[in-house]
């Protein structure tokens, strides 16, 4: 009986201790939401960054793209302009379409100060009345 009694107060003794040390329930909580956490922001991060039009600098400086538009999921237009003529392309994951081709516009119409100007500096017509 001694044993047992000797026993009943070794188990007192740890109880009255706390409970042994390492990781309590609290501290893998607090692990696995601090996860958590770390997960969303970079799951965020991503998402972001797909959706942002990207700056693509030519290296050579001949090719440009002057717009991109999503079409879809997975199609884009692109505006793009090599040695001064626009190309507007269809981009698919497998395929890629010149639908039109943009050629630099002449010289633009004048406008309506240009063209007051010029009525203003006219010659006079001759009236009706003096024919």
């Amino acid at each position: 009986m001694p044993a047992a009694i000797a026993c009943g107060a070794l188990a007192s003794s740890a109880w009255a201790a706390g409970p042994a040390p390492g990781v309590s329930t609290a501290q893998v909580g607090q692990i696995i939401a601090g996860l958590l956490v770390v997960l969303a922001v970079f799951a965020a991060a991503v998402i972001v960054l797909r959706r942002l039009p990207l700056v693509r600098l030519a290296r050579n400086g001949r090719l440009k793209i002057v717009e991109s538009a999503a079409v879809g999921t997975r199609d884009r237009l692109l505006l793009i302009e090599v040695e001064g003529i626009r190309l507007l392309l269809g981009v698919t994951p497998g395929h890629i379409a010149c639908l039109h081709v943009l050629t630099p516009a002449a010289a633009a119409p004048p406008g309506f100060a240009q063209h007051l100007q010029q009525v203003l500096n006219a010659p006079p017509r001759p009236s009706q009345a003096d024919a």
